[in-house]
């Protein structure tokens, strides 16, 4: 069976954050149509990154959002070059939830963070949406028009309610603007010399972690790096 067949077999949760999910995707579908056409035969673009969540995650004690910075391609197993907003969720419930990404650094830090502690519960995202076809990066001009036309972040958190947003990026700096076009302005401060902790005017509760991309890095690194994120998860136990 193809997975383009298993993609479509695959459920999506019945939840209130999934309903309020595909509401706001609904609601912005024509202008990422419009976006698709504006760059359609310049640009090699990835399909948009579109969330869904579990049952597991919604009643979480500790719900982490883990903030990426866009894919490496998308949606490229499709058939057809517009997938619904349907198809895009039920790649993401299936490569998120159930295949558990592909084995990468940056996904076995993903998969890493429930095993903190029982009743952990993560979901994956991207500050930028939409990516390159078959590269790392994205398009600046992309990027500024999604900021500009389709800016998904902010309620994509207001929805999910993240107690703690980790930020692994390994040039953050030229995702500042992005992260604060859609956030607002922050206050930041460091927590180690490669780590920082910031607290962004739409969200002044919810403590975002920025640290080293896990890939490459010393395991001396990575347990440093761990040992910040759990103290944060631990603490977000307790409220």
């Amino acid at each position: 069976m193809e997975r383009i067949e298993i993609i479509r077999m695959t459920e999506i949760p019945d939840n209130a954050m999934n309903l309020a999910l595909t509401n706001l995707y609904e609601t912005r579908w024509s202008k990422y149509q419009t976006i698709v056409r504006l760059f359609n035969g310049v640009l090699s673009l990835a399909n948009i990154y579109l969330l869904s969540t579990t049952s597991e995650y919604c009643d979480a004690k500790v719900r982490v959002m883990i903030l990426g910075k866009e894919t490496q391609g998308w949606g490229g197993e499709f058939a057809e070059k517009n997938p619904s907003i349907l198809e895009l969720q039920q790649l993401y419930t299936l490569y998120t939830y159930e295949e558990k990404g592909n084995g990468a650094a940056f996904q076995r830090f993903v998969n890493w963070v429930p095993t903190i502690m029982e009743g952990v519960s993560v979901i994956p995202n991207n500050i930028v949406k939409i990516g390159k076809a078959s590269k790392n990066g994205h398009y600046a001009d992309v990027a500024n028009v999604c900021n500009a036309e389709l800016p998904l972040l902010k309620e994509e958190i207001m929805i999910t309610k993240p107690h703690l947003v980790v930020v692994p990026s390994s040039n953050i700096e030229v995702y500042n603007e992005c992260m604060a076009a859609q956030l607002g302005n922050c206050e930041e401060r460091l927590l180690d010399e490669q780590v920082s902790l910031r607290y962004y005017e739409s969200f002044p509760d919810i403590p975002f972690i920025v640290c080293p991309h896990p890939q490459g890095k010393s395991i001396e690194v990575l347990d440093k790096i761990k040992k910040i994120i759990s103290e944060y998860v631990f603490a977000a136990s307790e409220q």
